[in-house]
């Protein structure tokens, strides 16, 4: 029995097979878990095998089920943007303004430091005001867009603010855990004054994928998954270890790629989830940390870029933060990036109408469907 394992859009729900499904794959014990719990603005999914020999009992994987829902519930206290959470406090802040964080916050945001300064500055959560600014916050996917979108004055501050986000002090003390603002993080334009504000969107659920496998970890078989957007995936049975993984085409169709993947984590990023058009030109949440703009857009128009990345690796929350810089990149540069990482990648460039599959995976350990060009990175 075959069974697929999709990675694709922010919010579509793509981890398409059933507790039933699975359990007709195996002679003994049974799938616990939960399906379709709502966490970080998206769907999440647990399975865990149990009840069989050499796996815990079915028991066991009621309370570690219990448990992540609880860690769950937990971390979107302490990372969410629009409700109180460490992160707002941090947000609220004047220029130079300690504030205290919880555990989880300081680790993500000593975490997405390393990144910003990994991915010279396309990983950069600092981009709260554009995201904002282009109407995200409070956009439904399929809705109209925005009356207004922000003009140069304002993408200049924000790209002004953005420099300070390496410059924010994280310490602890005591045992608590402290932040403090840069002193002069804090632009006015056309009489409205923006301090810098950071929103973990890009790694706060490959954060939680991360510490869920923690808990999980006595579990060989099964995976948690939000939205096929970022997964920790164990194995797929004792017979046959992997999960087969599909990616969906960026631009519809069917899927672009499948690979077989197992004990791993991974996160994708594309422009294909919540984006809106105007006159022709898609404008999606993914911003370009360089012009505080949606990636590939340029004066108004899409120019030819990256449209969608995924990331295999050991960290969801480095593959989340990893797709996310990878998409702003543009092509050169992720392909010289791409040479540096440990991780599995696969991105697609969309130029015009031709479609090309960039990747640093193991050549006969993935298909690419046709359609699509293929460059392997050496």
């Amino acid at each position: 029995m075959k069974k697929r394992l999709v990675a694709a859009s922010l919010l579509a729900a793509l981890f398409v097979f059933t507790t039933s499904s699975l359990s007709g794959c195996v002679a003994k014990g049974s799938w616990q878990g939960f399906s379709g719990r709502y966490f970080f603005h998206t769907t999440a999914d647990l399975r865990l095998f149990a009840g069989a020999e050499d796996v815990p009992s079915v028991e066991e994987a009621q309370r570690v089920s219990n448990d992540v829902e609880a860690l769950l519930r937990d971390l979107e206290k302490s990372l969410s943007v629009t409700q109180a959470s460490p992160v707002t406090d941090f947000n609220d802040a004047a220029p130079g303004e300690t504030v205290e964080l919880d555990e989880a916050s300081y680790e993500v945001f000593t975490l997405a430091q390393e990144l910003y300064n990994e991915t010279g500055g396309c990983y950069d959560p600092s981009v709260y005001h554009s995201v904002e600014a282009y109407g995200f916050y409070n956009f439904q996917a399929g809705g109209p867009a925005p009356e207004t979108l922000p003009n140069e004055s304002q993408l200049a501050a924000f790209r002004a603010l953005s420099e300070y986000f390496p410059e924010v002090e994280l310490f602890e003390k005591n045992g608590f855990y402290y932040a403090t603002k840069p002193k002069g993080a804090s632009v006015t334009v056309e009489g409205v004054e923006y301090v810098l504000k950071v929103d973990f969107g890009g790694i706060a659920k490959g954060y939680a994928c991360d510490r869920v496998k923690e808990l999980t970890e006595g579990f060989p078989y099964g995976y948690f998954s939000f939205s096929g957007s970022s997964m920790a995936v164990g194995k797929y049975t004792a017979g046959r270890a992997y999960y087969e993984l599909s990616a969906a085409a960026p631009r519809g169709g069917v899927d672009y790629l499948t690979a077989q993947v197992q004990d791993t984590c991974l996160s994708t990023s594309a422009d294909n989830g919540l984006y809106y058009e105007i006159d022709g030109t898609r404008y999606s949440q993914i911003i370009d940390p360089e012009t505080m703009m949606p990636v590939n857009v340029v004066n108004g128009k899409n120019t030819a870029g990256i449209v969608t990345a995924t990331v295999l690796g050991e960290s969801a929350a480095r593959c989340d933060a990893l797709t996310t810089a990878l998409m702003a990149m543009g092509t050169e540069r992720a392909i010289e990036f791409v040479k540096t990482l440990d991780e599995t990648v696969w991105f697609v460039e969309l130029d015009g109408e031709r479609m090309t599959v960039y990747t640093n995976a193991l050549a006969g350990s993935y298909t690419v469907a046709g359609g699509y060009d293929v460059v392997e990175i050496q």
